[in-house]
């Protein structure tokens, strides 16, 4: 595994009261929910806490603050981002000095 690139998190509100499409929905996110949970999701690799620390390590250890910004711009190019955040992304680059 060669890189990190995003976290699973999510929020949405779904009211169960009013069942339909937003009970199926909430049912559907239970299952991913417990898949992640018990470290069956196919989406996800599970790392111990020295796995992590390794990886991070081995990230960080000999950049400085402005390699590792350009680094995580690099990244951030090649995932599928919403419009709004790509362009905010690419407004702001010029911001740091690499």
């Amino acid at each position: 595994m060669d890189k990190i690139i995003i976290n699973g998190e999510s929020f949405r509100v779904d009211a169960s009261w009013q069942g339909g499409s937003q009970l199926t929905r909430i049912e559907n996110q239970r299952k991913v929910f417990e898949q992640i949970i018990s470290k069956n999701h196919e989406s996800y690799v599970y790392l111990d806490v020295e796995q992590i620390k390794e990886i991070i390590t081995g990230i960080g250890e000999d950049k400085d603050k402005d390699q590792l910004v350009e680094d995580a711009f690099e990244l951030l190019k090649d995932y599928p981002l919403p419009s709004k955040v790509r362009k905010m992304i690419q407004e702001n680059e010029n911001d740091f000095e690499f």
